[in-house]
């Protein structure tokens, strides 16, 4: 990045408005493929802003390499294991199980509560994958929109972002020297009560209004199991053995010992995401595929399958992280954080307002919660803050960076590709609810700022 490029403040907030529009119009009206229609939008809002061409190409390949770096061997290797899962008949026993245990109507609350739990130790990403088959099975199983599912899964997840380990807990006190033991007793009685509200209610409203149908590419996968299905503790296990190994990874880097250095290094290895899945990948090959009478030839092909629509999902979402990096190079966070910082509102207030304006502005969450912790900490009023106040500081920057997610952020194109909806429908969809979940937090959080 050429820390030399300073932007005009006025030409940038206009290109970066006429960006917006030409990405809607593009995709919209003239119906072109969104992965060129993003590259287009990006290169407009660098030479728009006036970026030198070096800049803007850096913005290409950091955009590029970055999150294809973060995600492509997750998604490839989490739609394998999904397929393996709806080829070997494994998933239809999870959701018969599933719907058995808690019926129809409750469906949503088992799935919210194994989300809750899975994106603590999990990367949101990988979670979503991981999940996802799940929710696509359940949702053939009722027969009901998939967003009746899928809302309180991605409502799950997002939400025990909140709760240390999770990476922003971590951030925000490190950065605001906020009691991080604080903060995760205090999220508690924030992520309760706003699943309840924003994902399980708010998932039942949209699941009404709005019927979406488990992707083809799923929907068509026949059991090809053979045999006697495995049981459901067995199925259960193999999801949650990469979960365990993340876990593991987490738990091992809170050892302090140098005894302990070759554990931690072997656990930090098999808790990576993506050798954590390539360990389901191949106990899921055995115990699921072998074991049940299936040759070598017919896994290959499975799992082959299982990639047809990986390849779209990556590039889109590598495009979504060019757009994001071309927004944050162009200087369009700095300027929307220093805008925020200077009202005059509550503090906690100017924490939730600058990290959704972060968030809006440069997709990513991480990065959001970084500048506004930034922002934050050069205030003097920080230092006068109360530890729990300071821990609902803290909670209020990492809900407004997850928030009103949009074409500048991966998690956008992911859902939408995964889920085959049409642009019009992730945003009425996914961003809406993003935008309503973080509300929701938000409230909950000034709530409990009254008494604390």
């Amino acid at each position: 990045m050429d820390a030399n490029f300073i932007a005009d403040p006025t030409r940038l907030v206009i290109v970066a408005l006429l960006g917006l529009a030409l990405l809607l119009f593009l995709i919209i009206r003239l119906k072109l493929h969104s992965l060129i229609a993003i590259l287009v939008t990006a290169a407009f809002i660098g030479f728009g802003s006036g970026m030198p061409a070096s800049l803007v190409l850096d913005a290409f390949s950091t955009g590029v390499t970055n999150t294809l770096g973060s995600i492509a061997l997750i998604v490839g290797l989490g739609a394998m294991f999904g397929g393996l899962l709806a080829a070997t008949g494994a998933a239809d026993v999870l959701a018969n199980t599933l719907i058995a245990k808690f019926g129809t109507q409750k469906a949503s609350i088992a799935i919210g509560i194994t989300s809750l739990l899975v994106g603590v130790p999990v990367f949101y990403d990988a979670a979503f994958i991981i999940l996802l088959p799940l929710v696509f099975q359940v949702a053939l199983r009722t027969n009901k929109s998939v967003l009746t599912y899928v809302i309180p899964m991605v409502a799950g997840i997002g939400l025990s972002q909140m709760i240390a380990p999770t990476p922003g807990p971590i951030i925000i006190s490190g950065q605001l020297e906020a009691n991080l033991g604080l903060m995760t007793f205090l999220s508690i009685f924030v992520v309760i009560p706003s699943w309840i509200i924003s994902g399980y209610f708010f998932g039942k409203i949209l699941g009404k209004r709005i019927y979406v149908p488990v992707p083809d590419t799923f929907a068509n996968k026949e059991s090809e199991n053979k045999g006697e299905t495995a049981s459901f503790k067995t199925i259960l296990l193999i999801i949650i053995i990469p979960i365990l190994l993340i876990l593991l990874n987490t738990g091992s880097s809170m050892i302090d010992s140098e005894s302990a250095a070759g554990f931690k290094a072997f656990a930090a290895f098999v808790g990576e995401p993506f050798v954590a899945l390539t360990i389901a990948n191949l106990i899921a090959i055995y115990v699921l595929g072998i074991r049940r009478g299936f040759k070598g030839e017919e896994i290959e092909k499975i799992m082959t399958k299982a990639l047809n629509p990986v390849a779209i999902i990556v590039l889109v979402t590598a495009g979504g992280g060019v757009l994001r990096y071309m927004l944050d190079y162009s200087g369009t966070a700095t300027l929307i954080g220093e805008f925020v910082s200077s009202m005059n509102l509550p503090i906690i207030v100017v924490a939730f307002v600058t990290a959704v304006a972060l968030r809006v502005s440069v997709g990513s969450a991480v990065v959001s919660m970084t500048m506004t912790a930034g922002v934050l900490a050069s205030l003097p009023q920080i230092a006068e803050l109360s530890p729990s106040y300071l821990a609902l500081v803290g909670l209020a920057v990492i809900n407004g960076a997850t928030s009103f997610s949009h074409v500048n952020d991966s998690g956008f194109w992911m859902f939408k590709e995964f889920l085959g909806l049409d642009l019009k429908t992730t945003f009425k969809t996914w961003t809406f609810y993003t935008g309503v979940a973080s509300i929701v937090a938000f409230t909950f959080i000034l709530i409990i700022s009254i008494f604390v």
